[in-house]
Formats: structure tokens, sequence, C-alpha cells
């Protein structure tokens, strides 16, 4: 039997983040206590510690930010680490796996035209839509396979703001731009009379690990900015900078800040119609690639990191508040008080239009109900409810 961990890298998807030049911090994926991992505290003030310089002179000011763009050379020195992980969970059935992969982002923010945007890192939010932390992702369903390396995406439900995006049906685009699918004798009609659409193709990539092994992997697609996350490029904005999350075992590599600076990747990553093929057609990917980590939402807590695992922290109120509808969000710091602010972990993503009888927080803690409910059962040969594993329920 594999682990939960093995699991999870085998599905976990690369995540395709746009990043804006006016700050491209505020867009890169890390872990909730990127501050100061032993103290609650930080987390309150994660928004000032994104853009906090490591010395403080010269200033950080819209003139030192211009010269900075234009040289490309002279990358600042910040207080704060961004690592990237990624938060995953396992739901288990006897014939398939459910995976919540949760990408937290400091901030959730919007550009300016204002001459001294840069002026104000250290200051309090600039715009009423901006908030402090922000958290989305998918589920990913698999059903279960005789061998760990088959293991692969049967659906992916993704969560972009308040609407949840569902997906199917491997596909790859090649150098000339051309829609192939990945599997051949696909029946791509069977969601037809499901009750929640499916909204786009599964893209595929292939990924090339530290031991030089090759996965297919699913591509998800990460506005900058507000962070919303879908399956396919709809709606994934104008910036032209994008950065490429790998999972990894063993290590982590942090963005730049100028894409100039980026070192060669430790990591390969190629769109390609097969593994170990090569062609004219097919895309290799450049060279801004990092790897990222994984973290077990219901991994314990310890001294040195009392919030890393965001389950065993739903209660306390320095990390999560209840929002006026019940459900609990990341804190923020609000007139001198905490409060709910607008992020949610998995447990609270809810769809404001969905199914009436799916309740917030389903795609994580009833995970097999919403692909029955929404009718995607119908693409699997036996889709039993009764789970063997799911922490969120105490099973």
């Amino acid at each position: 039997m594999p682990t939960r961990l093995q699991v999870a890298y085998q599905l976990a998807p690369v995540f395709v983040q746009k990043v804006h030049h006016q700050n491209p911090r505020g867009d890169f994926i890390t872990s909730i206590d990127f501050t100061k991992p032993g103290d609650l505290t930080s987390l309150l003030d994660n928004w000032v510690a994104v853009n906090c310089l490591k010395e403080e002179g010269p200033k950080w000011n819209h003139k030192r930010w211009k010269r900075l763009l234009r040289n490309n050379k002279q990358a600042p020195e910040f207080e704060h680490k961004l690592e990237p992980y990624i938060y995953y969970s396992v739901v288990e059935t006897e014939y398939h796996y459910f995976v919540i992969y949760a990408a937290y982002h400091p901030q959730d923010w919007k550009p300016s035209n204002l001459a001294n945007r840069f002026e104000s890192f250290k200051g309090p939010l600039w715009g009423p839509n901006e908030h402090e932390h922000d958290m989305e992702g998918a589920l990913v369903v698999a059903q279960k396979k005789n061998r760990l390396e088959d293991l692969r995406a049967d659906i992916i439900i993704t969560i972009s703001h308040w609407d949840f995006y569902s997906y199917a049906f491997w596909y790859l685009t090649d150098k000339l731009g051309k829609e192939i699918p990945v599997f051949s004798g696909v029946d791509e009609d069977i969601y037809r009379s499901a009750s929640e659409n499916i909204d786009g193709k599964i893209w595929a990539a292939w990924h090339t690990d530290e031991g030089d092994v090759e996965r297919m992997r699913p591509q998800l697609f990460v506005q900058a900015q507000g962070h919303g996350i879908k399956g396919d490029r709809k709606g994934w904005g104008r910036e032209r900078r994008i950065i490429r999350y790998c999972p990894s075992l063993s290590a982590t590599d942090e963005p730049t800040i100028f894409r100039e600076g980026s070192p060669d990747p430790k990591v390969k990553l190629a769109c390609r119609t097969s593994p170990g093929r090569t062609s004219s057609a097919d895309r290799v990917v450049g060279k801004e690639v990092y790897r990222y980590k994984l973290i077990d939402i219901f991994k314990p807590n310890t001294n040195k990191y009392p919030a890393r695992g965001l389950w065993e922290s739903r209660n306390k109120r320095r990390l999560f508040q209840k929002n006026d509808k019940g459900l609990k969000c990341f804190a923020v710091r609000k007139g001198g008080r905490l409060k709910a602010g607008s992020a949610k972990p998995p447990w609270s993503w809810d769809d404001e239009n969905d199914v009436p009888i799916i309740l917030s927080g389903w795609l994580a803690t009833h995970p097999a109900e919403v692909v029955y409910y929404y009718g995607y059962s119908v693409g699997f040969d036996k889709f039993p409810h009764k789970y063997k594993s799911n922490r969120y329920q105490g099973i």
C-alpha cells in the first residue's frame, strides 16, 4: 500500500503561476509561517513581511523600484524567504483517492498606477478589495491502480475565488498549437448529462524529477494578484512573466524577484506526446521552473512549527476566525481586533452557486459526495461512498 505522501506526490500538479511586475513577491506561493515559524503573532503581519527589506537603506521607494526594473540587475535582499510549499490531504475509498492541493499566498492584491505604489510596502493594505492571506487550490480525483506509477487524475475540480471549475480528459498542446489527446478511445460525452458541466480539459506536462524519472502531471494555472486557480488558461490574465512550480520530495527553490536572475532549473518540464520523445513539434519549458514540497494538512504541530499542521491549528484564534456564515477563515487584524478575513482553508471552500445539497467545505471533507452529486461518478465502473480513510471525519 502506498503512503499518503506517495499518492499525493504521484498525482501532484504543476502550478503555472502568472507574476505581475509591480509586486512579484505578492504572487509567489509559500507556507503560512514563512516569517517566524515559532511565532503565531507573525501570521498577522504577513502582508508587510512579504516585502520587508533585509537592509533599511536605501529606502524602498518608487525611484529605486523603477531603477531596478530598468537595470534588471540589482535585486534587493528581503528579510524572509518565500520558499514554495503546497498543502495536501488524501481521502480514500475502496476504489478512489481524493487529494486536495492548497496553495497559500500571503497577499491578495491589486495593481495601481500611483507613482508611490512601492513606498507603501511597510504600511497598511492599499485598497478595499485587497486582503491579507489567500488560499485556493484543487481536488484531484483518481481511480486506484495496481501500480502507483499508473495513478493519474481522472477529474480535477479547482477553486477560483467564489466558484468551482471541473476538468477531465488529458490533452497537450504541441509547439504548433495543435491539441492532442493523450489517451485514445476515451468517451468524452460521458458527462454530458452531469448536473455540473465539465469546464475544460486536463493539460499535460512531462516532469523529470531529481532522480531523472519522468512523470506526466496535470497543469493548474494560477492568476496573478487574486490567485484564482483553473485547469486551463481562461481568464488567466495578460501578465508576461510565468513561473512554474514542480513537486519535489527533497527541496524547494525560492523564485527570484526578476526573471533575468533565475538560475538553471534543478528539474525539467516539457510538453510532448509521450515520455522520452522529443520532436520539432514538442515544447520544452524554459528557465523559470522551481521545486515545491508538500505539507500534509494533518501534519502534527511542533514547537518549531506551531501552525504548520493546518487542521490541528483550526481552533487557534490567531490563525482562524469564523465569518458571518460560521466558516473558518484566516484571521486578520481589523481595528485592533482579530476578525475573519476573506481567505479560507480547504474545509471552508465553497461555490456560491453550487448544487444545493453540497455544503461549504465538502470539496475537502466529503469529496466522494461532491463527485456523486455533480454527476461525475458515471465515469467510473464502481463508486462507493464509504470512506476507508477520511481524517476530516475522524476516519
